[in-house]
C-alpha cells in the first residue's frame, strides 16, 4: 500500500521496467528524478569525499560506503539464489529476462535501453558528438566531456628535466618520480614499491585475489572494469577501431592510433640524447637505457662492465661456479635466488601469472607478457637498424643476426669462420681445441657451453621446463619442443617404401627405415653396444654412471638415478595403478600404458602395432619390440 498516487507510480515502473529519466550526458535511465539527481553528481568534478586509506576520492557518500568495503572485505548481500556473499547488489544476474534489449545485429543483450542505444554506435560507426576546438567526433558524451579537459587546462609546470608540461603541479610531480627512480608506496604485503598510490591499491588485488567484475558470458571474474569490458570483444567478436585506409579493426584504441603510424610513417618519440626517433614510446624508452646507464663496475676476468656494483657480483658467480641457493625438494642448486624460485614451481606447479584476456596462466611473468601481444596485436620489439618490429625479444635477436652477416670482423684462424662478436669467436675455437670448461658436477660430463650444461642437468633432475602450448607435452630440451611444434604446423608427407608408415620429418623416416634394415650406426664407446638412434645411447650410457644411482628403494634394494623413476618403481611392490581409462575404467601403473591403451578406443582397433616381418599384430609397441627380438633376431 502507499500514502500518495506518486509513489504507487513510481513502484509501478519496476514492474515495467519504464525508466522516464534520462541522464543528458551518458543517457543512463531512471524511474525515480531525485535518482537521477542524485546520478548527475557522478559527473561534476567536485569530489568531497575522500577514503582515509587509499585517498580515493567520490561524489556521494553512499560511493564511499561502497567503496570501504574493497578494504573491509565486507560482503553484506547474500544471494538467495546461489547463497554467495557480495559487496554489490548480484541477484538480476539469475533472471534471463533482467536483460531485456537485445541488439539485432549481434545479439548481445542489456539491462536498459539506454546501454543498447549506446551500443549501436560501435555498428554504425556513428560519433555524435563533436569537440567545438579541435573537432574530434566521440560516440559518447562522457568521452566527449573528458577530452574537452585538454583544451580547458593549460599546460603551464614543466618539467626542468625533460621539458615535458602539465596542466597541474601534482601530475608534475608524478612525473618527476620516472626520472628520480622515487617509489615512495610499497605494498605491505610483498614489499614491492610502486610511483603511484592507485598502482599499489591494483597490484594489492593479487594477494588479496579480489575480482569483483564478473562476466555475465563465462562468469569469469576481473580485477578491473576496463579488463572485463576488454574480455567481452573475445564472446562478442566486437573490434570497434577500424583503420580508415586499410580497413584492419582492433579491439584497443590505442593499438589503432599505433596501427597508423605504419601508413603515416611517424615516429612522434625522439630520443634527447642522439636524434633517433621512434613510433613507440616503450621503444625509446628501452632504447633511453643505452645513454642513461655509464657502466663503470668491471669485471677482472672477462672485462665485462656494469652499471652497478651488486649486478658485477652477481655476475661474478658465474665465473666461481659459486651456487648458494639450492632446491629443498630435488637438491638442484642455482647462481640466484630468483632462479631457485622459478625452479620451485616446476615442482609446485604454480603458475600465477594469468592473462587477464583468455585466462591462460603461466609461471613467469616474461611469458605472459608475450603471450599477451597475441590479443593485442602488438609488436613492442623493434629493430634499430631497419625497423621491422618483432612480438618477443628472442625472435628480435634472430633477426638481427641478418644485418650481422655484412659485419662479420672476427675469424678463426683455423677455418677462416667468422663472427659478428669476438665472444662467438672464442666459443668457436673450443671446437678446434677439444676444451669443454662446464663439467656436470653429478656424472662429470663437459661441454663447451653452459646452455648446454644446463640442458643436461634435466636429465639428472627430471625437470622438463619446455611446454607445447597446443597441447601441454613438456620436454628437456628447447630444440625437442621445437621439432615437436611442428607436428601440429605440418601434415605427414614422408612415406616408409617398405610398410608405408609416414612421417613428419625425413630424420624421422631415416630412423625408422633402421627397423627394416637392422642397422645400429650409435656405438657405446664404453661397452662397444650399438643402437639405433642417439637417445638410446644416450639412455644407455646413463647405466655406466653408477656414482649417479643414489635413490635406492628400501624393498629390493634396486638402485634408481631418478627419484621419479624409484616412486615409479615403488607401484611394483604396493600394486597401486593411479592412471585410470575414463573409457572402460581399466588402471595402469605409468601414464605412458594409459596413453598406449587409450588408442585402442580412439582407433577402435585391439591391435595396433604391426610387425614388418610377418604381419602379426600387438596391443603395444613394447610387445611388438619383445616379439621382434625374441622372433626376428637373425633378420
Amino acid at each position: 500500500m502507499f500514502a500518495k498516487i506518486s509513489q504507487f507510480k513510481g513502484h509501478y515502473m519496476v514492474h515495467t521496467g519504464e525508466k522516464p529519466y534520462e541522464c543528458e550526458i551518458c543517457q543512463k535511465g531512471f524511474n525515480h528524478k531525485n535518482t537521477l539527481q542524485m546520478h548527475l553528481k557522478v559527473h561534476e568534478p567536485d569530489k568531497t569525499h575522500k577514503c582515509d586509506l587509499c585517498g580515493k576520492m567520490f561524489s556521494q557518500t553512499s560511493g564511499l560506503r561502497q567503496h570501504y568495503m574493497i578494504h573491509t572485505g565486507e560482503k553484506p548481500f547474500q544471494c538467495e539464489i546461489c547463497e554467495k556473499w557480495f559487496n554489490k547488489k548480484h541477484e538480476k544476474t539469475h533472471f534471463g529476462n533482467a536483460k531485456d534489449y537485445k541488439c539485432n545485429l549481434c545479439e548481445k543483450a542489456f539491462f536498459e535501453k539506454s546501454n543498447l542505444k549506446q551500443h549501436y554506435l560501435i555498428h554504425t560507426g556513428e560519433k555524435p558528438f563533436q569537440c567545438e576546438t579541435c573537432g574530434k567526433c566521440f560516440n559518447k558524451k562522457s568521452s566527449l566531456v573528458v577530452h574537452t579537459k585538454i583544451h580547458e587546462n593549460a599546460k603551464v609546470h614543466e618539467c626542468d628535466v625533460c621539458g615535458k608540461k602539465f596542466s597541474n603541479t601534482s601530475t608534475l610531480k608524478q612525473h618527476y618520480m620516472i626520472h628520480t627512480g622515487e617509489k615512495p608506496y610499497e605494498c605491505e604485503i610483498c614489499g614491492k614499491r610502486f610511483n603511484k598510490k592507485s598502482t599499489v591499491v591494483k597490484h594489492a588485488k593479487i594477494h588479496t585475489g579480489e575480482k569483483p567484475f564478473t562476466c555475465d558470458f563465462c562468469g569469469k571474474m576481473f580485477a578491473k572494469t576496463a579488463t572485463l569490458k576488454q574480455h567481452y570483444m573475445i564472446h562478442t567478436g566486437e573490434k570497434p577501431y577500424e583503420c580508415e585506409i586499410c580497413r584492419k579493426s582492433f579491439h584497443l584504441k590505442g593499438s589503432l592510433m599505433q596501427h597508423y603510424m605504419i601508413h603515416t610513417g611517424e615516429k612522434p618519440f625522439q630520443c634527447d640524447t642522439c636524434g633517433k626517433r621512434f613510433n613507440k614510446k616503450s621503444t625509446l624508452v628501452t632504447h633511453m637505457k643505452i645513454h642513461e646507464n655509464t657502466k663503470v663496475h668491471k669485471c677482472d676476468e672477462c672485462g665485462k662492465t656494469f652499471s652497478e656494483s651488486s649486478v658485477l657480483k652477481k655476475h661474478y658467480l658465474t665465473h666461481t661456479g659459486e651456487k648458494p641457493f639450492q632446491c629443498d625438494i630435488c637438491d638442484k642448486t642455482f647462481t640466484y635466488i630468483s632462479s631457485l624460485k622459478q625452479h620451485h614451481m616446476i615442482h609446485t606447479g604454480e603458475k600465477p601469472y594469468e592473462c587477464e584476456i583468455c585466462g591462460k596462466r603461466f609461471n613467469k611473468k616474461s611469458t605472459l607478457v608475450n603471450h599477451t601481444t597475441t590479443h593485442t596485436g602488438e609488436k613492442p620489439f623493434q629493430c634499430s637498424d631497419c625497423g621491422k618490429e618483432y612480438r618477443s625479444s628472442s625472435a628480435l635477436r634472430k633477426h638481427k643476426r641478418i644485418h650481422f652477416n655484412n659485419s662479420k670482423t672476427y675469424e678463426c684462424d683455423q677455418c677462416g669462420k667468422k663472427f659478428a662478436e669476438n665472444s662467438h669467436l672464442k666459443r668457436h675455437y673450443m671446437i678446434h681445441t677439444g676444451e669443454k670448461p662446464f663439467k656436470c658436477d653429478v656424472c662429470d660430463k663437459k661441454f663447451t657451453q653452459k646452455s648446454h650444461l644446463k640442458e643436461h642437468y634435466t636429465m639428472h633432475t627430471g625437470e622438463k621446463p619446455y611446454e607445447c602450448e597446443i597441447c601441454q607435452k613438456c620436454f628437456n630440451y628447447k630444440s625437442s619442443l621445437t621439432k615437436h611444434i611442428k607436428i601440429h604446423e605440418k601434415e605427414k608427407v614422408h612415406k616408409c617404401d617398405d610398410c608405408g608408415k609416414t612421417f613428419h620429418y625425413p630424420s624421422a623416416l631415416k630412423q625408422h627405415y633402421m627397423t627394416h634394415t637392422g642397422e645400429k650406426p650409435y656405438k657405446c664407446s664404453e661397452c662397444g653396444k650399438k643402437f639405433r638412434s642417439v637417445s638410446g645411447l644416450w639412455k644407455h650410457e646413463k647405466t655406466h654412471f653408477v656414482d649417479v644411482k643414489i635413490h635406492k628403494c628400501e624393498v629390493c634394494q634396486k638402485i634408481f638415478s631418478k627419484k621419479e623413476s624409484l616412486k615409479q618403481h615403488y607401484l611394483t611392490h604396493t600394486g597401486e595403478r593411479p592412471y585410470e581409462c575414463e573409457m572402460c575404467e581399466k588402471r595402469f601403473r605409468t601414464k605412458s600404458a594409459l596413453l598406449q591403451h587409450s588408442k585402442i578406443h580412439a582407433t577402435g582397433l585391439a591391435s595396433v602395432w604391426k610387425c614388418s616381418d610377418c604381419g602379426e599384430e600387438f596391443k603395444s609397441s613394447t610387445t611388438l619390440w619383445r616379439h621382434r627380438r625374441t622372433r626376428h633376431s637373425q633378420c
